[in-house]
């Protein structure tokens, strides 16, 4: 993966959360949210993408916040 493949592992997933889920039910949400867009965008055919990254990226505090950010600068 390259620089501009971080977030969600595919520059093409451009998804930004509008706040952090709290929730396992949030979280649930968001994660189908951006599976859906990746299998809409032909992105889960990929052989450089790892569907479980979405997973770890809506797992992770952090990186959502990274993602939010990156979206105002």
């Amino acid at each position: 993966m390259s620089s501009d493949c971080r977030g969600w592992g595919c520059r093409f997933l451009r998804l930004i959360p509008d706040r952090l889920p709290t929730t396992e039910r949030e979280r649930g949400k968001l994660f189908s949210k951006v599976y859906t867009e990746a299998e809409r965008l032909g992105v889960l055919q990929c052989p450089h993408f790892v569907p479980t990254l979405i997973d770890d990226v809506v797992e992770n505090p952090a990186e959502l916040i990274s993602i939010m950010e990156q979206s105002i600068s």
